[in-house]
């Protein structure tokens, strides 16, 4: 069963079920089925809101208008958020932990978390503290580690993972201006970043885009086409594949 039909049933026998007398009452349902699907082109969001229907809408036919829905949509991303923040919540712990082992006291975990989320208020800088937890918490110890150091240290790693990036895209360039030396500077660049794009899955760089571009550039004599025009990421990122096969 799609979901559409999912959340008109919700709406119908969950959500106003007592109204099913009303001269608006398929009107109004209808109109919020087709409005909701919508809104949330993401399936995985929209499957969470009419999981979430019950705390998201009013209890009232007549209590439905216009702006109920945009409305709805803040109040479910804000408890989508709430509910990431405690799972990651979770996470920081365990990190913390895998980490530290027992070199820090339970009573002191919870502070740190507080602490840290006082500090780092977003969820994606929150996903990236976890996935970058043993290079962003010292080593050394528990000791004098709070919420806003660890905030310093992931705009220091996010900073350094930047430079990171642009210095593989820089590389790309100056393998493709030997490459083509005839050709202008800026179309280069602008190739060069294109190409470079289509590995970029993640906001910053990870080892594996970092080194697929590399290999590239070590390879570039292979991999590259004769002629600029025929340079395109696709013809690049299958000439490779056909390398490595």
């Amino acid at each position: 069963m799609n979901l559409r039909k999912i959340l008109q049933e919700k709406l119908e026998n969950e959500q106003f079920p007592a109204e099913s007398k009303h001269e608006r009452f398929f009107d109004v349902i209808n109109q919020i089925v087709e409005d909701a699907s919508t809104m949330f082109p993401e399936l995985s969001d929209f499957r969470l809101f009419v999981r979430r229907i019950d705390k998201l809408l009013p209890q009232h036919i007549d209590d439905i208008s216009s702006t109920t829905l945009k409305d709805s949509k803040k109040r479910f991303y804000s408890l989508r958020n709430d509910t990431d923040r405690i799972r990651l919540s979770a996470d920081v712990e365990i990190k913390i932990r895998a980490i530290y082992f027992d070199r820090i006291e339970r009573s002191a975990v919870a502070s740190l978390i507080e602490s840290i989320y006082q500090h780092v208020q977003s969820l994606e800088d929150l996903h990236f503290l976890v996935n970058f937890s043993t290079a962003i918490f010292p080593i050394d110890g528990p000791h004098g580690v709070t919420g806003e150091l660890i905030s310093k240290k992931i705009k220091i790693l996010q900073t350094e993972l930047v430079e990171k990036r642009n210095a593989s895209v820089l590389g790309m360039i100056n393998a493709m201006t030997q490459q083509y030396p005839e050709q202008e500077y800026d179309l280069i660049e602008n190739r060069a970043i294109e190409i470079c794009k289509i590995y970029q899955i993640e906001r910053f760089i990870t080892e594996r885009e970092q080194n697929t571009i590399n290999q590239i550039i070590a390879e570039a004599s292979q991999i590259f086409p004769p002629d600029f025009i025929s340079a395109t990421p696709q013809y690049i990122s299958d000439k490779k594949k056909r390398i490595r096969n």
